[in-house]
């Protein structure tokens, strides 16, 4: 019985899959738990990633005695847990919940686990949880789309969109926020069909963008605020193609297999981005970059890095992807 302890958000999660996939062909008849968030649990579960998908939120996070209880109760369960953070507390849940943890000691903790793994920043990240297990790191399976998803997609796109791509333009975080958006509009050809997605937070930023795109020619769906786990899952993977900084969503596109172009600024694309046929990273380096700050250290709003990806570059990354 072995247990993958990943509580941090979409992204994570989703490079986190293919060391999931690599531990359940390495055991075969081994029952493989997946502990995430638990609004994350549907969707994986419908996915089948892995035998249990369970949902829990970190008890430092949320001090109601429930999930002290829920985490008590699984105690012992395991024979092994993994740990893919190098947290000290996710370290010493995963001592909690086995008998034996492996993981990175990178900010502490070591002696908690059983056996501690080297941390190499120097490699992708997808590349450095498939260390973590130490099984050769095949090419991940593309993720499936369930039919819940496609059905939640179906729900918001009419029958007639066809073709399309897929603009999210949110960020997680101000730094990592590309202030082109509206110009790449005017130089985006061909009068694609675009699917705006994004959070209820985010919908000013996608309003404005979908005005630009129709104002060009562009039909356009602007979904911000309306997409469930499922329902993004299943339009990103109709998509011809997904554009978005460096967040969550590009690599769920990716794990979708879908094709996708990130822009990168303040985190390092050698580590998070992907440098592949059917998957590029975009970035225009400075002196400061890969800073990896929430906000820019300069106070530059948006960041040096992000606005000196110009809209050509952009629509030229996007023609050679396709």
């Amino acid at each position: 019985r072995v247990a993958l302890l990943r509580w941090e958000q979409l992204g994570d999660v989703v490079v986190t899959l293919p060391a999931l996939a690599a531990a359940r062909a390495a055991w075969p008849g081994t029952h493989v738990t997946l502990i995430v968030r638990p609004e994350l649990v549907a969707w994986l579960q419908d996915a089948g990633v892995a035998d249990t998908v369970i949902g829990l939120q970190p008890p430092w996070q949320a001090w109601r005695p429930g999930n002290w209880i829920r985490l008590l109760r699984l105690a012992r369960r395991f024979d092994l847990a993994f740990d893919f953070l190098g947290d000290p507390r996710n370290i010493l849940c995963a001592r909690l919940l086995a008998r034996h943890a492996v993981g990175y000691a990178v900010r502490g903790g070591g002696f908690l686990l059983s056996r501690v793994a080297a941390y190499r920043p120097d490699l992708p990240i997808a590349q450095q949880h498939l260390r973590l297990l130490e099984v050769a790191a095949p090419t991940p399976a593309h993720l499936p789309v369930s039919p819940r998803c496609r059905a939640a997609a179906a729900q918001l796109l009419p029958a007639t969109v066809g073709d399309f791509v897929v603009l999210h333009p949110g960020a997680g975080q101000p730094s990592k926020a590309w202030p082109h958006w509206q110009a790449l509009a005017l130089h985006l050809g061909g009068g694609a069909a675009c699917v705006l997605t994004g959070t209820r937070a985010e919908a000013p930023q996608t309003a404005a963008l979908a005005a630009a795109l129709r104002r060009n020619g562009h039909r356009v769906w602007d979904l911000a605020g309306r997409t469930g786990l499922p329902a993004l899952v299943g339009i990103l993977g109709r998509a011809r193609w997904v554009l978005a900084p460096d967040t969550g969503v590009i690599h769920l596109a990716r794990a979708l297999g879908t094709p996708t172009l990130a822009l990168f600024g303040p985190v390092n694309p050698e580590v998070w981005g992907y440098a592949e046929p059917r998957h590029r990273s975009l970035v225009a380096p400075q002196s400061c970059s890969f800073c990896a700050q929430r906000r820019c250290p300069r106070r530059q709003d948006p960041g040096r890095c992000l606005a000196a990806i110009p809209a050509p570059a952009v629509v030229n990354a996007l023609r050679e992807l396709v």
